[in-house]
């Protein structure tokens, strides 16, 4: 299981922006900084980012397939995310 606890976000006025926070990943924690997206309509906010982790980063061994072929160890992560703020916010 994993938590990301967003520390920094910093957005121009037309949504582009950066994140920075700690991801906490196999009982380790690492800083990571990438791009965002923020997008607002009709009181909707959708926030995209992509990032690349190195796994080993977090203490995990490098995979291996059939004990011959060895996954990459740096994963791409793309996410997105939609919400609204509670009412009187």
């Amino acid at each position: 299981m994993g938590r990301f606890d967003l520390g920094v976000l910093a957005l121009t006025p037309d949504g582009q922006g950066r994140a920075s926070g700690r991801l906490n990943l196999h009982d380790t924690a690492q800083l990571l900084e990438f791009t965002v997206n923020v997008l607002a309509a009709d009181g909707t906010y959708t926030i995209t980012g992509e990032t690349t982790l190195d796994y080993r980063d977090w203490g995990l061994k490098v995979i291996r397939k059939a004990g011959l072929i060895k996954v990459a160890p740096e994963v791409n992560v793309r996410f997105k995310l939609v919400g609204t703020l509670p009412e009187g916010k």
